[in-house]
């Protein structure tokens, strides 16, 4: 007697998108794609799309929980904008405190780039929505 087949995950990343796509994939939490537009905090409304797809691109390069270290080149490459462009985002993205640079150590090292500041806010804000869901009545 044969087992029977094992069941498909109905949420898997080929389902969602082809077989051939799931092998090139990148996990982002959906929590981030509903709410990126309400950070940084606390003031939020300051993150524009163009630097939320630049965070795409480095939790892309994210392998493990070390910080990634994409140079600016490959990320402007893949964007399709200018190395200026990336700079700029990259500092804006300092300056709301979403991303820290860390200079690599030797020359013509690409930075590391600490998510933790990302990180931290979108939790606070899950926090913040999950305390407004449990109040009676409540909602986001």
């Amino acid at each position: 007697m044969t087992a029977p087949p094992a069941e498909k995950s109905a949420r898997s990343v080929g389902d969602r998108w082809t077989p051939a796509l799931a092998k090139r994939w990148t996990p982002v939490s959906s929590f981030f794609l509903e709410i990126y537009h309400r950070l940084p905090l606390p003031k939020g409304g300051g993150l524009t799309s163009s630097e939320a797809m630049l965070l795409i691109h480095l939790i892309d390069y994210k392998w493990t929980d070390e910080a990634p270290w994409p140079s600016v080149a490959a990320l402007a490459k893949r964007m399709d904008i200018t190395r200026r462009a990336v700079r700029l985002s990259l500092a804006k993205l300092e300056e709301k405190g979403l991303l820290r640079r860390v200079a690599a150590p030797g020359r013509n090292r690409s930075n590391r780039y600490v998510l933790d500041g990302l990180f931290a806010q979108l939790e606070a804000l899950l926090a913040q929505d999950n305390a407004l869901r449990a109040r009676p009545g409540g909602g986001v």
